[in-house]
């Protein structure tokens, strides 16, 4: 059984390549591969995600989409050098749940890789998919550079079709028949933020993003060796929107939100020099007044908080300081005499770490926790409420179990002791509660849930500090 890490990514934009490659190539030498034979290799798509919404716009399963793939095929000539020589478009995806879809897709028997584009139409006309498909043959032009060729657009809003999306998979030998699984991540990042200072007379009513990018790439930066990078990667004639985007902090009712999320989808940005994107928060009172207040996004370092595609920033709004700005532009102009105070919890949305076999996958979203010595935990949540790790179990129904006893101080839901909860398709996801008692010693102590559904397992670390840890 094999164990990874996934690193999920923001959402990407799809490209179509049309057309096919005839003849041979003058890098393919032996004639055995002028006309491989032919294989059907199953495929899985899965677009990682996370929780559930609590406002009105986009749901999970709009957040995980897919309307429309292409796949992009790529060889590799004698000197090992990866090039473009085949486009298929995919109209028959079966799916196994809103974010998980399966494909029989008809390749070649020649080893290979498979990049994959969704939710975009077409972006390249006959002609010049040809000539992309020489160059990249011929040499003048590798696999980073022909996908940096496949961009999308942002005026503010996103197509219904979904969000854009890439993946690619690993090199696929000529001989393998086994399931493929193609992660999709999103070509853009989520910003959720919540508001924790409780003001009785104040709340905040209005978000407003100032200067979001334009233009943004489908695919990430990679390095020399064909890695993908975790650094910005934005076009060097991106531009800011010329207007703020506005976002009401109220449910579908009028109400004021204690938190917001799944509204807010922007392009990455590394948040310097053209593209300075800021987020300007109106704070009003009971009486329908309100003032606008600079909201920080930067490190612990003091310098700007880049945004990454397919990460999530959770903004946590702990109080604000100044009388506030007349206007939302002045606030996105000036910080220092009025802004909100602010905690990020930045992370790659979706389920991190999995487990499978050939045909199943059990996912979890973490390998560990520590409480406090108090029993609350990093979020910073009360001692009485709940961390959750989500769990996912694939398809379609699946029992998950803890099977060892935990400690006395620790507990899932109210009880240490074992139990089960079903999945059945389309809700394949679950969130174990797990809390821990106040730990009167000064020694720090730990524990272990494991966690199965069938033949695979996994060990969950619970950990809890002392009184002086």
């Amino acid at each position: 059984m094999n164990r990874l890490k996934r690193h999920i990514p923001c959402l990407l934009l799809l490209l179509l390549l049309t057309g096919c490659v005839s003849g041979e190539t003058p890098f393919l030498k032996a004639p055995e591969l002028e006309n491989p034979p032919e294989k059907i290799l199953p495929l899985r798509f899965f677009i990682p995600s996370t929780l559930t919404p609590v406002t009105y716009a986009y749901t999970e399963e709009e957040e995980s989409q897919i309307n429309r793939l292409d796949l992009l095929f790529f060889r590799r000539d004698s000197l090992g050098r990866e090039y473009y020589y085949r486009h298929l478009p995919l109209t028959s995806l079966v799916a196994e749940s809103y974010n998980s879809f399966m494909a029989n897709v008809n390749m070649e028997s020649i080893g290979q890789r498979l990049v994959v584009v969704a939710n975009m139409g077409g972006f390249f006309t006959a002609a010049e998919e040809e000539e992309l498909r020489q160059d990249s043959i011929e040499g003048d032009l590798d696999k980073a550079a022909l996908l940096n060729r496949i961009r999308y657009a942002f005026s503010g809003s996103w197509p219904a079709e979904g969000f854009p999306m890439y993946g690619e998979s690993g090199w696929i030998d000529a001989k393998e028949q086994s399931l493929q699984e193609i992660k999709m991540t999103r070509a853009v990042c989520r910003i959720d933020l919540t508001e924790d200072f409780h003001a009785a007379d104040r709340h905040i009513d209005s978000v407003y993003v100032f200067y979001a990018c334009d233009r943004g790439y489908v695919a990430p930066a990679f390095d020399a060796d064909g890695n993908a990078l975790s650094t910005p990667h934005v076009p060097a004639d991106a531009k800011p929107l010329g207007k703020p985007l506005a976002y009401p902090f109220i449910d579908n009712a009028g109400e004021s939100l204690a938190s917001m999320e799944r509204e807010i989808y922007l392009p990455e940005t590394d948040r310097q020099g053209a593209l300075p994107m800021t987020v300007v928060l109106r704070i009003g009172d009971k009486g329908g007044r309100g003032h606008y207040y600079h909201l920080d996004l930067k490190k612990e370092d003091g310098t700007e908080l880049p945004l990454l595609r397919n990460y999530r920033y959770r903004i946590h709004v702990t109080g604000f300081s100044g009388e506030g700005y007349a206007s939302a532009q002045e606030a996105a102009e000036v910080s220092e005499q009025a802004k909100a105070e602010t905690e990020v919890d930045a992370k790659e949305l979706g389920i991190d770490y999995w487990v499978f076999n050939n045909d199943y996958r059990l996912g979890y979203s973490a390998e560990d926790i520590t409480f406090n010595a108090d029993g609350s935990w990093p979020d910073k949540l009360p001692a009485d409420s709940y961390y959750r790790l989500q769990v996912y179990a694939e398809y379609p129904e699946w029992t998950v179990s803890w099977t060892k006893e935990l400690a006395a101080w620790a507990q899932v839901g109210t009880s240490t002791a074992p139990g089960t909860f079903s999945l059945r398709f389309p809700n394949t996801q679950y969130d174990l509660p797990i809390r821990v008692d106040a730990n009167p010693s000064s020694a720090a102590r730990n524990c272990i849930l494991h966690v199965s559904s069938g033949s695979l397992a996994f060990d969950f670390v619970i950990s809890q500090k002392g009184m002086k840890n």
